[in-house]
Parts: structure tokens; C-alpha cells; sequence
């Protein structure tokens, strides 16, 4: 039925024919038309998906572009994804509404309800208002795992708690997520 088919996440997979790009569930039904030139993954009924060169959310199988948008990030687990728009990068939610204004260099997924954010080299982070909780001191800085510590890199990697307390400290070359055990 499709020139390709990805993985199932949960219980969808993005599917192609002819090019364009949509989502089935696992009883084969489309719950996004095959019309897209790229969509995300499936999270709480809505995937970004890009049209030409307009970005925008699904949701109900209705494609709501967001002006400016040069690109948006996988929801993962939160309600809130980051997109970029004029080179910087902000968080929107399941209705393609900006939550915190595009001001950052980059930005990673919200995990913990804190976001790795980076303002020029240095991260730290934000929670979901935007307000900066851990200071921008780190070279790297990761998502929290589901038990609350964060990988943050200064010289070498160690590991932050939600009040951005290092409490593993950063004398590590590789952190578990380098070595793919982590997440």
C-alpha cells in the first residue's frame, strides 16, 4: 500500500506515497493524509508536519500553519515542543500557540518541566513560563531522565537535580547518553 512505512511509535507510523508524507494507526487507518512533505511524531491527537516551506501542527487531520516557522521539533512526552523562528528558538504547545517567544540559540525537549536552553554557547534551564531556573554557566547541558538528573557539561560532564544542584560531579570524559545508555 506505501513506498515506505517508519517504525510504530505507540500506535502510529508515518507512512510515504509518492513522495509526500502522513500517519496511520495500527488498524491501518489514516488519521494524517498522505500529503506532506515531512510530519512528527503523534503526540496527544497532533504531529507538525511541513507543507512546501510552511511548518504548522495537525491536529484532527487539519493542518494549521504558524507563520515564520523554519522548523519544529518532535512533542516527545510533553505538551510543549520547540520551534524556530527569525534563528531562534521558543516552545509552542499542542495548538501551535508561542508559550515562550523565540529567544534562544538552541533549545532540547522539555523534560521534568525544565527545557535545556542555550544562549549563545553557554545552556542552562527554563521552565515552562520561560524563566530561566538553572543559569547558563554549562558547554552542554542534556534533558532530564525520568528520575530527575540532568547530564550538564562544564570541562567534563556530571549530573544536575531539578534545583540545579550538581550532584554528580563533572569528572566524566563520556556521559551514559554518549555511550547510549541513558534516556
Amino acid at each position: 500500500t506505501y513506498d515506505a512505512i517508519k517504525s510504530f511509535e505507540g500506535n502510529y507510523a508515518r507512512v510515504k506515497n509518492n513522495g509526500r508524507w502522513g500517519m496511520i494507526d495500527k488498524t491501518g487507518k489514516v488519521v494524517v493524509d498522505i500529503m506532506y512533505d515531512e510530519v512528527g511524531n503523534y503526540h496527544k491527537g497532533t504531529t507538525w508536519a511541513r507543507l512546501g516551506s510552511l511548518f504548522g501542527l495537525v491536529t484532527n487531520n487539519k493542518f494549521k500553519g504558524i507563520e515564520g516557522v523554519t522548523n519544529i521539533w518532535d512533542f516527545g512526552t510533553s505538551d510543549l515542543t520547540y520551534a524556530k523562528k527569525n534563528d531562534k528558538i521558543g516552545f509552542i504547545n499542542l495548538n501551535g500557540e508561542w508559550v515562550i517567544e523565540p529567544k534562544f540559540d538552541k533549545a532540547k525537549a522539555f523534560s521534568k518541566n525544565l527545557a535545556p536552553v542555550a544562549i549563545g554557547s553557554k545552556w542552562g534551564y527554563v521552565n515552562t513560563k520561560g524563566e530561566l531556573v538553572v543559569q547558563t554557566i554549562y558547554n552542554d547541558a542534556e534533558v532530564f531522565s525520568a528520575d530527575g538528573l540532568a547530564p550538564v557539561k562544564l570541562s567534563k560532564w556530571g549530573f544536575i537535580d531539578e534545583t540545579g544542584k550538581l550532584v554528580i560531579p563533572d569528572i566524566y570524559d563520556v556521559t551514559a547518553i554518549g555511550l547510549g545508555l541513558f534516556r
